[in-house]
């Protein structure tokens, strides 16, 4: 065969295979038939997993409103569904649903499962799973998204299982009375080694839970060789639940940002809670949550079995609301973690802080073992002072001149007074003076130079900021180490989620009196975000700093939700960013120049260090960008 004819053939094929390759829309009904080619709503599917079978991996199936009623649903292949209900957040719609009523639930043995839009119940056969959703961790499931759904009256709600490395993401559902009887009965998110497998890498965000009568959220893994990780719960809310959120053999765990109340009594026999360690759990961070009554305890931090556990270790609690719990707020058992928990920054429901041997004077919710909770608040968070604040002078004054037609003339003066933050007065004036002689009839003109930290490219060179070698350069440059990131849409904003490594050596961080700016840019192209926060807008919170500002009152951040650095024994330098709605529109995937400056106003642009990294984001559903 001729080399053009074989050219020829081999692209047709190609063709011909994208073509076929291309994903299919398939349509489910209550009145459809599994004979009929499901391919419009005419001629429907009657059951789901009819569609399912027929579908190939990537495609679509829309099921319509109506009840169906089946035994097991079993996912096996990369699938989009979609009820009636998709794209509706679950907890406040009210139009007709589309009913999954599988008594032995719904199985995903596939990676990237989307389950958006529907109403799942009546899982109660207790010789299979008993769960409403379960992800089937023996072929290794990861990204799977359960989104937007009512998951209700099943034995436990929703078995997690994610091996990584794509984000398991369970949002916006409501995830109620999940008690009928049978194993881990009562709990609306469960996993164990069993169950679950080694879970890593889950997000959830923004769901409802309610009347779970043993546990909203329970992480339950015991074996010490594989324990679970990066989880983060935020955004979420616990209503009459037995306990709120509870955690055994987990490392990285944060949970932020939501609103637990009216714990009752569970009725497999434990204590009522509101967030527990049981053991073997190191790095849980509990920040900025409303705990609210309870029929026992706030927070416990237990090592439930010494036969098989280890204490807990590096649990930080800070910046919460804990009130009205009937025995205590905090309970740190003996032997339940390595050292005092770091407790300080919490609002104990009085301004002279929890009831405590060591806080004769306290009057707010009980803190009963080692823990350290002075300072504590002195009224509710956000906006509640940390304990009782010094009152600092600080005055500078740094005069120079410089007599030259490139630089310029620099006076700067700076005086702080502050009861809790430095508050720093403007950064220096500079006034260039500009001689420009020539003979010609021609004009030129020297541009400013660059001022850091004002997000203007003032210079006119194309470079912002710390961007900018003007502002950062040499010894104080160096660079950073991408960990994690996620950007999504919003609008014309951005979710944005950002861990790196900064440095691992010889880089200093002081967030209470440096500006810290964050700046995000197109490879070879535009700037995307210039973020700052302002001086004495950080908070010390254990052995790092942390910014937060989820009613955005401090507009130079852009939207960023928190912030926090920290500067390890070793040098390294961590550093992560979180936002829901940040100032900026998602690129299209491809490689972001991310930049962290850090600039103290009262010493000048001697101090600014900065850390520069290019991160490759690839394309996920929906627009969303991730990395790794």
């Amino acid at each position: 065969m001729c080399q053009v004819c074989r050219v020829v053939v081999v692209l047709s094929l190609l063709l011909g295979g994208a073509s076929a390759a291309q994903a299919t829309d398939w349509y489910v009904d209550p009145a459809g038939n599994d004979s009929n080619s499901c391919l419009t709503p005419a001629a429907a599917c009657l059951t789901l997993q009819a569609a399912i079978d027929k579908a190939s991996a990537t495609d679509t199936i829309h099921v319509a409103a109506g009840t169906y009623a089946s035994i097991l649903v079993t996912v096996n292949k990369t699938l989009t569904l979609l009820g009636a209900q998709a794209g509706v957040d679950a907890r406040t719609r009210v139009d007709a649903e589309s009913v999954l009523s599988n008594s032995e639930g719904m199985q995903i043995a596939a990676s990237d499962v989307v389950i958006d839009g529907f109403t799942i119940q009546d899982s109660v056969n207790q010789g299979f799973t008993g769960f409403g959703v379960w992800m089937n961790p023996s072929v290794s499931v990861s990204g799977t998204r359960v989104v937007n759904n009512i998951i209700q009256n099943n034995i436990v709600g929703i078995g997690i299982a994610n091996a990584g490395p794509s984000q398991e993401l369970i949002q916006h559902n409501l995830i109620q009375s999940n008690n009928q009887p049978g194993g881990a009965s009562g709990t609306g998110i469960y996993t164990d080694q069993f169950e679950g497998g080694q879970v890593t890498n889950v997000l959830i965000d923004a769901n409802a839970f309610k009347g779970n009568q043993n546990a909203g959220v329970a992480f339950s893994s015991t074996d010490t060789s594989r324990p679970d990780s990066n989880i983060e719960i935020s955004g979420n809310s616990f209503d009459q639940n037995g306990q709120g959120v509870y955690f055994i053999n987990t490392t990285s765990a944060n949970v932020h940002d939501n609103r637990i109340s009216d714990t009752t009594v569970p009725t497999d026999g434990s204590r009522s809670k509101a967030i527990t360690a049981f053991g073997s759990v190191d790095g849980l961070t509990i920040m900025n949550n409303d705990l609210n009554m309870g029929a026992d305890l706030g927070i416990r931090v237990v090592n439930l079995d010494p036969d098989i556990l280890n204490p807990n270790t590096n649990v930080a609690i800070h910046l919460n609301n804990i009130t009205n719990f009937a025995v205590a707020g905090l309970l740190v058992d003996p032997g339940g973690h390595v050292g005092p928990v770091d407790a300080t920054c919490n609002w104990w429901g009085s301004p002279t802080g929890p009831t405590n041997p060591n806080n004769p004077a306290g009057t707010g919710d009980v803190v009963d073992g080692d823990a350290t909770f002075d300072p504590w608040l002195t009224a509710p968070a956000p906006g509640g002072a940390c304990g009782v604040q010094p009152t600092t002078t600080t005055s500078t004054t740094t005069t120079s001149s410089t007599t030259s037609t490139a630089n310029p003339t620099t006076t700067t003066t700076s005086s702080t007074t502050s009861t809790a933050n430095p508050t720093t007065t403007a950064p220096p004036t500079t006034t260039p003076t500009t001689t420009t002689s020539s003979t010609s009839t021609s004009t030129s003109t020297t541009l400013p130079p660059e001022r850091c930290g004002n997000c203007v490219d003032d210079d006119g060179n194309g470079l912002i900021d710390f961007e900018d070698p003007a502002c950062c350069s040499g010894p104080a440059a160096f660079v950073g180490t991408p960990r994690q990131g996620r950007l999504a849409p919003r609008g014309g904003q951005s979710f944005l989620r950002l861990h790196a490594t900064l440095a691992t050596a010889g880089f200093t961080v002081s967030p209470p009196s440096d500006e810290v700016v964050l700046q995000i840019r197109q490879a070879n192209g535009p700037e995307l975000l210039c973020a700052e926060v302002p001086p004495g807008k950080f908070m010390k919170m254990g052995k790092g700093y942390k910014f937060w500002d989820r009613k955005h009152s401090v507009p130079s951040a852009q939207g960023i939700d928190d912030m926090f650095v920290r500067l390890n024994p070793n040098g390294h330098v961590p550093y992560r960013t979180y936002g829901r709605r940040v100032n900026f529109p998602t690129p299209p995937a491809g490689e972001l120049e991310i930049t962290v400056g850090f600039r103290d106003p009262t010493v000048g642009d001697a101090s600014n260090r900065c850390s520069r990294m290019t991160v490759s984001f690839s394309a996920g559903k929906n627009g969303a960008l991730r990395y790794p």
